[in-house]
């Protein structure tokens, strides 16, 4: 359930955050496409729902800065954090 502080916080993270870019962000390239890793080297780009899920469960050592990427990754979300689309084939929880 998403209150109107909620949504306010989550505006805000996204009006902050969500230029944030890396230019110099490297994936795993065994299990990210070279597309897929210029999503995090892209400002003002979401990420498409799978890669959120797929990047949100991976060990630290598919990044070059994995804790960069984690904060990277909720204003780009394709959608509210809250409510953005889980996949249990991810390892994540279902919408």
């Amino acid at each position: 359930m998403t209150t109107p502080a909620l949504a306010g916080a989550l505006a805000d993270v996204e009006t902050v955050f969500n230029g944030f870019a890396s230019p110099a962000e490297t994936g795993c390239e065994r299990c990210f496409a070279p597309a897929e890793t210029a999503y995090p080297r892209t400002p003002y780009t979401r990420l498409p729902a799978d890669l959120l899920c797929r990047s949100v469960y991976k060990v630290p050592d598919h990044f070059a800065d994995h804790a960069a990427v984690m904060r990277r990754l909720p204003p780009r979300a394709p959608g509210p954090w809250p409510t953005a689309p889980w996949t249990a084939s991810a390892g994540g929880r279902t919408a």
